[in-house]
């Protein structure tokens, strides 16, 4: 499942505890569209071990900002609170996940 993500819920996911993904997009944004139905494959494949939410950059400016979002879309992997990999732009379903299990791999002690 996939998150919607506003200022005021976003910090509070990020410092969940667990992996976090977020997906940051706007409405006018073409290549975000084109990433939904990895994104959501993506969550539901990754349920047990990443928490997914997506995060509309042009409705939470100051957010995209934090993080200098610059192009859209970008994916930034959240480990207690703090980025730990991003990926600009839009990817195919195989590198998008190759992705997401790199990060992974990277918090498993």
């Amino acid at each position: 499942m996939v998150v919607d993500l506003d200022s005021s819920s976003f910090d509070r996911l990020i410092q969940s505890g667990k992996t976090v993904l977020v997906d940051f997009w706007a409405e006018w944004c073409g290549y975000c569209k084109l990433m939904d139905p990895i994104v959501e494959s993506v969550a539901a494949k990754y349920q047990d071990r990443v928490l997914v939410g997506r995060m509309n950059a042009d409705e939470n400016l100051e957010i995209a900002s934090r993080f200098g979002i610059q192009g859209l879309p970008v994916f930034i992997v959240f480990s207690n609170g703090q980025p730990v990999s991003s990926l600009l732009g839009a990817a195919p379903r195989q590198r998008f996940e190759s992705w997401i299990e790199e990060c992974l791999e990277r918090e498993t002690p």
